[in-house]
């Protein structure tokens, strides 16, 4: 019930093992911090059920105004064993996904994944006339057997193509520096077809 940290939806979930052996779950909410921007939450697996925490992990109140990420959503996590902590990666933007998207990467300050430093800048921002210019959104990103790591997403560009939307690929060695795939968009579907966006 409203007025509450999510009182206005649920959605994006992504979900992980904690070191204590609790499934955890991450999700975007809404509703009454950040001016009505959507925030990250998380929710933990108990005996009785689903228990939702007190208050986001990862909330817009640590930005100002102007910041690229005031609006924080689509969150996924992978815990990093070298770390002992969770990697997030999640969309934001200041104006709308439409206008200024951009994705983000932040480090948890503890195993629970219960805090997520803001940091500075995205990792991604796509550029003027590029096929994912006007939106993105649902990044995930894993690590290869080959050590390589790969960050997918949805992106489109309605100059282009009229919004279809296509998959994209950042990869990294070091899961912190990320580079566009040289073939992006790696994956899009074909006109008529059920997944042409």
């Amino acid at each position: 019930a409203c007025p509450t940290w999510d009182c206005l939806n649920h959605a994006d979930p992504t979900l992980g093992r904690l070191p204590t052996g609790e499934l955890a779950l991450w999700f975007a909410a809404g509703g009454d911090v950040a001016d009505g921007m959507p925030v990250v939450g998380r929710a933990v697996q108990t005996a009785s059920g689903w228990s939702v925490d007190v208050a986001p992990v990862l909330v817009p109140t640590d930005a100002g105004p102007s910041a690229w990420d005031t609006a924080r959503e689509t969150p996924s996590v992978r815990w990093n064993e070298d770390a002992d902590a969770w990697d997030l990666w999640y969309l934001g933007y200041n104006v709308s996904y439409f206008d200024d998207p951009a994705i983000g990467q932040s480090r948890s300050t503890d195993p629970a994944g219960t805090d997520f430093p803001r940091p500075a800048d995205p990792i991604y921002r796509p550029t003027a006339g590029a096929w994912d210019e006007h939106f993105l959104t649902s990044p995930g990103a894993l690590q290869g057997s080959d050590g390589v790591w790969r960050l997918y997403y949805a992106g489109a560009s309605f100059a282009i193509d009229g919004g279809f939307g296509k998959i994209g690929v950042l990869t990294s060695t070091d899961g912190q520096t990320w580079t566009p795939h040289a073939t992006n968009p790696v994956f899009e579907g074909q006109p008529g077809a059920w997944d042409a966006s």
